[in-house]
């Protein structure tokens, strides 16, 4: 055993890519650690949370409750509140895991394209920027699908191209697509990518096509099973891909949602991440047309990649800027690369102190969180020292035995208090959305007539944010909601911008 260690740890390689495993480990750790017990980031996290709560309880995703994603989206979440236990903080690790996992794979890839700096430099942007992206430091789905996503361009990169490499390639695209139902669009990108790369390079047998196809069903056939076989079927179709693609046709068309996508890259802010991307596909054309070896498998993988993503999520129609995460390790394999080239070629030391100028102006935010992390520590307050927590434990004592409530805003507490939901539709958004409603309660339903079938459960409380962007946006179900208050309910107490109020019988 000791020699076999010796072996191993005698081999330079190996001791180099241990190093970078644990630098990068300890990297993602740093910057993620202090948001790990911040109960609301993003309140889409609440929302999985309460899905994963629900597969632990025993209920197929759509049959007891129901969020517009698709139904491998909330299994880590699930996975993670087993492993790590019922906390916010086991659902941030996860999270961290996840970046992590995606930060090594991007170092891998860059390593084997351009090398050990490129893919140092890539690995490190990638944590960074998707850790600080809006809602960077929640769990999103997003950060559960570029796992897979990323993964699936590690298999075609660092695989020699034979039947098992494109079949598992398949397999990790549709997991992700799974997670993220726009990736759907990506994986039949990257499907024809591989047709068009078969005609024009015969050095790719189009067999390879059929082999990704049958990779990408497996998981498609397996996830469907468990409808099918319980009778769940039309709820699965309904759910996971009527459902997200009707939601979509009500947003921004796929030019206005690439524009608002380059807005949110091009900001000042992020001058280190867009300056490489440039810089780095500048390269690449360069090198494209000097030196025709370098039209290899790899370069062509990391465009279908970056398009192909970039593509699928101007589908959605929303542009919102968590969507971004998915690009990230692509963005910054297209950026390592860049920064490496000039960091062979002009000052080191300049290009160091504009790589780490680069990542401080956009890691901004991490200052402030260690010293809100050190004054909660001098000042003996717990970690857990935030609107969802004091919201919870108001209505954990306020309400000892269990009445129904209605939660509008800071959802999470029904899961900090192991609370039954009114409503089958998770996210509070979600019943003021007419697509949503239409889809679940019937054509002639409205979300304004859904809410009042919720009030009249008459919950003991309702607690809503004194202002709310999806009320203002339906005048409608807000004027439900807010007759109901003034009538029937009083406000007994505010906490921070929750408004907490009881009814009044």
């Amino acid at each position: 055993m000791r020699t076999f260690f010796r072996e191993i740890f005698g081999d330079p390689e190996l001791k180099f890519r241990i190093k970078i495993f644990i630098a990068l480990l300890l990297l993602t750790l740093f910057v993620r650690f202090p948001f790990f017990s911040i109960s609301i980031i993003d309140w889409d996290e609440a929302t999985y949370i309460l899905m994963g709560q629900s597969l632990l309880d025993g209920n197929l995703p759509y049959v007891k409750f129901w969020e517009c994603k698709p139904p491998l989206a909330f299994f880590p979440y699930a996975f993670f509140i087993w492993l790590f236990g019922h906390s916010i903080e086991a659902v941030r690790v996860g999270g961290a895991v996840c970046v992590f996992a995606v930060g090594y794979m991007t170092f891998l890839i860059g390593d084997r394209i351009w090398g050990r700096k490129a893919g140092l430099f890539a690995g490190i942007i990638c944590i960074i920027f998707s850790s600080f992206m809006r809602g960077g430091q929640a769990t999103l789905t997003e950060f559960i699908s570029f796992v897979p996503l990323t993964g699936s361009l590690a298999v075609l990169v660092l695989r020699k191209e034979n039947s098992g490499t494109f079949f598992l390639a398949g397999f990790l695209i549709s997991l992700a697509a799974l997670a993220r139902l726009e990736l759907a669009y990506f994986a039949l990108f990257l499907g024809v990518g591989l047709l068009v790369k078969s005609w024009l390079f015969k050095s790719l047998p189009a067999r390879y096509f059929f082999i990704y196809v049958c990779g990408g069903l497996v998981p498609v056939g397996l996830t469907v099973l468990p409808y099918a076989v319980n009778g769940y079927l039309k709820i699965f179709v309904d759910s996971a891909i009527i459902a997200p693609w009707s939601y979509a046709g009500t947003q921004l068309s796929l030019i206005p949602t690439f524009a608002v996508l380059i807005s949110k890259i091009f900001t000042l802010q992020k001058f280190l991440l867009w300056m490489g991307i440039l810089g780095g596909i500048a390269l690449n054309i360069k090198e494209w047309k000097s030196d025709a070896t370098v039209r290899n498998k790899d370069t062509v993988f990391l465009a279908l990649f970056l398009v192909g993503t970039t593509f699928a999520i101007c589908k959605t129609g929303a542009g919102y800027g968590h969507h971004l995460i998915q690009l990230a390790p692509f963005m910054a394999l297209l950026s390592g690369y860049f920064y490496a080239y000039l960091y062979d070629r002009v000052n080191k030391v300049l290009v160091a102190i504009f790589m780490l100028a680069g990542l401080v102006t956009y890691a901004s935010l991490l200052p402030l969180a260690y010293a809100d992390l050190h004054n909660k520590l001098i000042n003996n307050k717990p970690l857990r020292h935030d609107t969802g927590y004091f919201v919870a434990a108001y209505l954990r004592k306020a309400n000892p035995k269990r009445a129904p409530i209605y939660l509008a805003d800071y959802h999470i507490a029904y899961w900090l208090n192991d609370m039954e939901l009114p409503n089958k539709l998770v996210h509070p958004a979600n019943l003021a959305e007419d697509v949503f409603v239409k889809l679940f309660f019937g054509k002639h339903a409205t979300p304004e007539g859904e809410l009042r079938k919720l009030l009249e459960k008459k919950p003991l409380f309702i607690v809503k944010k004194a202002q709310n962007f999806y009320l203002n946006n339906n005048p409608a179900f807000k004027s439900v909601l807010e007759n109901s208050l003034m009538t029937e309910y009083f406000l007994e107490t505010v906490i921070d911008d929750a408004l907490i109020f009881k009814r009044r019988d």
